[in-house]
């Protein structure tokens, strides 16, 4: 499954070594085109401890193009970030209607596990978003989405600061496609290795799955 999408990142990367928005060295193409967005973002996370600010994985573009609660016309999305004082994720899409730009998002219902590698993948089709966490649909968003910019924008890990503790991304895979939920299903960290796929990487380093 993966070798069908675009390799971002492979080998684990720890983002909380970051003190700064750091560009992405390998950039998602391919997307600058679509009228409406169609894609699937695919990643494994690990964090160690409860994040205590607002702190993103990562995001298309910088986080600075806001005014107020409100994106501005180059807003940059998607991104993800972490809730103050938790682990829970926050997954947000720009939206347009007319020539005014809105967010649209969804949050998860629990906190990722400290000390775990998880997966963690988001479909885009036909103005719905649906995240997914290990294969299992973890929450679901709907708007008129669109690519600000898609064609100048940069993407940054940990673009809004430090992170508390360790927290590392690994396997990160891009999509110009929507995949089908058994497509999403075989991206899940598994529980033993898998031949030629960077989670072997986890039980080289630490036996997180017993």
């Amino acid at each position: 499954m993966w070798s069908t999408g675009q390799k971002i990142q492979s080998e684990p990367l720890d983002i909380s070594k970051y003190t700064n928005a750091t560009e992405f060295k390998t950039k998602p193409t391919g997307y600058a085109t679509q009228t409406t967005p169609m894609y699937t973002i695919s990643f494994d996370v690990y964090v160690s401890a409860t994040q205590t600010n607002w702190n993103a994985i990562f995001t298309h573009g910088a986080l600075d193009n806001w005014d107020g609660a409100k994106p501005k016309p180059n807003g940059r999305l998607p991104f993800v970030e972490f809730y103050k004082n938790s682990t829970r994720l926050l997954v947000e899409h720009a939206g347009k209607q007319g020539s005014t730009i809105t967010r649209h998002h969804a949050s998860s219902a629990q906190g990722l596990p400290t000390n775990q590698w998880v997966n963690i993948t988001i479909s885009v089709n036909n103005g719905t978003a649906t995240v997914y966490r290990n294969g299992s649909t973890e929450a679901s968003f709907t708007g008129k989405f669109y690519w600000p910019d898609a064609a100048n924008d940069k993407w940054y890990w940990a673009p809004s600061g430090p992170l508390t503790g360790t927290v590392k991304v690994a396997n990160f895979y891009f999509w110009t496609s929507a995949l089908s939920p058994s497509q999403i299903g075989i991206l899940r960290v598994p529980t033993v290795p898998t031949a030629g796929v960077p989670t072997t990487s986890y039980y080289e380093v630490e036996p997180y799955y017993k």
